[in-house]
């Protein structure tokens, strides 16, 4: 039985072993980084907060509380 096994796998890793060249690429390139989903959700959040902090402006007005006794 063991040399039927060998007999079916050895022209298996005879032709593995023949193709020897590997090509990686993990440059996908011409991304810009502003349109990156980190970038875009970091600027949503800025967005927000300078919203706020102009209607909070805008509705505190530097008013004074009087407390009656």
């Amino acid at each position: 039985m063991d040399t039927l096994m060998n007999a079916m796998f050895v022209p298996l890793i005879a032709l593995q072993a023949a193709d020897k060249q590997i090509d990686i690429n993990i440059s996908s390139g011409g991304e810009q980084w502003y349109l990156s989903p980190v970038w875009l959700a970091v600027g949503g959040l800025a967005l927000i907060v300078l919203i706020m902090f102009i209607v909070m402006a805008v509705r505190g007005g530097g008013g004074t509380t009087i407390v009656k006794e």
